[in-house]
């Protein structure tokens, strides 16, 4: 036979290419029907088998294949390729995913196919049509096991969610959160412990400063297995790296001794030693670790409750700037919106108004007579009001918490508080798609663990 001529072969001469990304041919009935109708319409591409066996292997056109055997066709138009085994990979590659074919899984393993081929990510790129970046991205997603990657997939998983994935550095932690793709809690998950990795790491470049002249202990008041009278020099609760080089090393290091503590979250403390005798009742000392100890747990628990809202807050956010399957219903979002202007009167800051530019996309929101602002309102009402009631439902200032005074240990703690604009926003938000975390639900219903008072062991 020739090659790059169209012939008839029979049915049985052909098989599918072995090395073909897709592997699931999809629902056949429609296009079975259509064949036995109307014959095929369009010829298959194939190449001689690469196995030595007689016949061809279909490059361009498998499930016109297995159609066409259903519907009892003894030959097939093909075009006899003599493309060579790259080229064979490049183009089921290209012509699978042009037709939305390919699950990103299947994307992924046709790209590692070529590469290792050694072909270069530029020659897979001009070959398939992918931009590099999303070149890369796929191969990424096979460092990953593959069995959790489908599982992620079919539960909504994209191809940004890994990409996201691929910022977490701690191996374990990344396997966690590959399980929870596709799930309204990965978000969420995500940017908790973007927060924690980036506040770790300001952490760890303190402690590389307070070690050059400090002494780092576990606990306050113990060094090694000796007690050692020590007071509070400074404290650095989440610091940013602007503080952290602005740091300057104490000028009397060479007199005194320095200690410095690493808290089990984000927090380093530093002291100095006191050499003087001091009389302290026992009941006193312990009376003073307790609160101390009480202290840190309330702040701790304060520190999570305020990223944890922080945190919502941006994905309440991000849900309505982009989600691309937002459930806008016109008759519904403006009689909130006339509700929610009604109720809740004007812009309370700029920030509310900078947001809400954002948001649209626009300079400036104007007044609310302006010519630009009527015609956004009949172009784009349902989204416009959605985003108006967000603004002034949320202004940044409306947590699921309050702060309650501890007198025990000396400073507060969160407690449940159920804000009535939070309850009308995240209804609002529920009706138009968005949903819920976990960590969002138990705020709100005050069932989180952060609100329980921190008990310490006599």
């Amino acid at each position: 036979m020739q090659t790059n001529e169209l012939t008839m072969l029979p049915v049985e001469w052909l098989e599918h290419h072995p090395d073909n990304p897709r592997k699931d041919l999809g629902d056949l009935k429609e296009l079975t029907a259509s064949i036995r109708e109307s014959g095929v319409m369009q010829n298959l591409t194939v190449v001689p088998r690469g196995d030595g066996a007689e016949g061809y292997w279909v490059v361009i056109g498998n499930r016109r294949l297995e159609a066409s055997r259903a519907a009892g066709l003894k030959q097939l138009p093909c075009l006899i390729s003599d493309m060579d085994y790259k080229t064979q990979l490049a183009t089921m590659m290209a012509e699978n995913m042009q037709r939305v074919d390919l699950t990103l899984l299947e994307q992924a393993q046709g790209v590692q196919m070529m590469m290792d081929l050694g072909m270069e990510v530029g020659e897979i790129a001009k070959k398939t049509g992918l931009r590099k970046d999303a070149i890369n991205r796929r191969a990424q997603m096979l460092k990953y096991d593959s069995a959790k990657v489908k599982q992620a997939i079919a539960k909504g998983g994209t191809l940004s969610d890994f990409a996201e994935l691929d910022k977490v550095k701690d191996d374990a932690k990344r396997e966690k959160l590959l399980g929870y793709i596709g799930n309204p809690n990965f978000r969420n998950l995500l940017k908790s412990e973007m927060d924690d990795q980036r506040d770790w790491e300001v952490i760890g470049k303190l402690a590389e400063k307070l070690e050059s002249f400090a002494t780092r202990i576990s606990n306050v008041g113990l060094v090694g297995s000796r007690d050692q009278k020590m007071l509070d020099v400074n404290k650095w609760h989440r610091p940013s790296m602007q503080v952290v080089e602005a740091y300057r090393i104490p000028k009397d290091v060479k007199e005194k001794r320095y200690y410095y503590r690493v808290c089990t979250y984000p927090c380093v403390e530093l002291y100095v030693a006191v050499d003087s005798e001091v009389d302290v009742k026992e009941y006193e000392e312990k009376k003073q670790t307790k609160r101390d100890r009480l202290r840190e747990l309330c702040e701790a628990k304060m520190d999570l409750v305020k990223r944890m809202t922080k945190r919502h807050r941006e994905l309440r956010i991000d849900f309505l700037k982009y989600s691309p399957n937002l459930k806008l219903d016109r008759d519904y979002l403006v009689a909130r919106l006339l509700d929610v202007c009604l109720v809740w009167g004007g812009y309370n800051n700029q920030q509310q108004k900078a947001l809400l530019c954002d948001l649209l996309q626009v300079a400036d929101v104007g007044k609310w007579k302006d010519e630009w602002w009527r015609d956004l309102m009949q172009t784009r009402t349902a989204y416009t009001a959605a985003c108006i009631m967000m603004v002034k439902l949320d202004d940044g200032y409306q947590y699921p918490w309050a702060s309650e005074w501890d007198g025990d240990a000396g400073t507060s703690r969160p407690v449940p508080n159920k804000p009535r604009t939070l309850v009308v926003l995240y209804d609002i938000l529920q009706h138009i798609g968005y949903e819920m975390c976990d960590e969002e639900k138990a705020l709100m219903d005050g069932t989180h663990p952060v609100f329980e008072r921190p008990e310490v062991e006599e």
